[in-house]
Parts: structure tokens; sequence; C-alpha cells
């Protein structure tokens, strides 16, 4: 398929060899079980190696878990909190996200606010995110869970597969967005 660049965003479209520039009247015609190519990328997550390595949240200064939290949101805007909790909390080599280090990473959240992080229900965002990327798999062939996929994410998706095809029932809409995203079902 050819890519047309139509000004702010690249629309695939499918080849044909009457008109190239023919969209199919319905996903299922195009691809029966592939994501669309182009509307989603890969789910890139942060790299949180800092060197020296710190293990444990009670050996990170402030500066250090705000660092974290911020290059987190940075790479992986629109990203749950729950996500930014976990790749720090891995980073930091501690196995699980308990209490005391909730608190302290909703902590450096809260004073990195005021600066590089806008949240927006449990969603972290950079703020010069204006328009979410969508985002399927990462490289691994992992999909986030449905919960940690934005709200504007998936508007984003749904509006990026309608533009693509002629016309879609609910149900073939709700299918190529879930593959889109990442899920078979």
């Amino acid at each position: 398929s050819m890519i047309e660049n139509t000004g702010s965003r690249a629309v695939p479209i499918e080849a044909s060899h009457e008109n190239p520039r023919i969209k199919h009247r319905s996903i299922q015609d195009a691809l029966p079980s592939q994501p669309l190519t182009g509307i989603a990328s890969p789910y890139q997550a942060a790299s949180l190696d800092f060197y020296p390595p710190i293990y444990g949240v009670e050996n990170a200064t402030s500066g250090r878990l705000i660092d974290m939290v911020t290059a987190c949101v940075e790479k992986e805007s629109p990203v749950h909190e729950e996500r930014v909790m976990r790749g720090v909390a891995a980073a930091l080599y501690v196995e699980r996200v308990g209490a005391r280090i909730r608190s302290q990473l909703l902590q450096s959240i809260a004073a990195e606010r005021r600066r590089l992080v806008i949240r927006r229900g449990d969603f972290l965002w950079s703020p010069s995110m204006t328009q979410p990327p969508v985002r399927g798999k990462d490289a691994s062939g992992k999909a986030r869970k449905i919960e940690e996929v934005a709200p504007e994410e998936i508007a984003a998706c749904i509006l990026g597969v309608l533009d693509y095809s002629f016309s879609l029932n609910n149900d073939a809409l709700t299918k190529a967005v879930a593959r889109e995203l990442g899920y078979s079902r």
C-alpha cells in the first residue's frame, strides 16, 4: 500500500490497479486480521537506566524520582500513572509498588506537575503534546492493558480508522480499533 501525505499526517491508501486513491468500502475487504498500516505505531517504553544504579526508593533523592517520572512521561505521554510507578519501581530494582513507594511517587508526580507533567484523570501528559499518538503493541509484541490507554488515544484511533474506511458498522469499527491498539478481541 502507498502512503499519501495529506498535510498533517499520513493516511494509508490501499494500492489498486484502477485508481490507487480509491479507499476500501470496508476494513474486512482490505485487511482481514491485520492492523491497518500507518495508524498505530509500536509502543515505546521509556528507558530509565540511570547510572550509577540506585537500589530502592529510599536511596533515591526526590530530584532523582522527579527525573525518572519526567523521563517516563516525556517518552510515553499520555501514560497511566500506574505504568509510570511500575516503570520507576523496576528501574530502582523494586519488584512491586507498595503503599510507601506509591505515596513517594505520587509526591514526585505532584511536585513535577508544576513544570513538566499535566494530569488528566489517571493519565500523565507532556505539556507539549496536543494530539496523542496511537500506539499498538511494543517491540516484544505486548499490548498495554486497555485501562492504561488514554481515552484521547482511543478517540484518535477511532478517527484514524474511520478516515481510512469508507463506512463501518459499530462491530467492525470496534474490532478494527482493538486490532490497531494490539488486542485480538
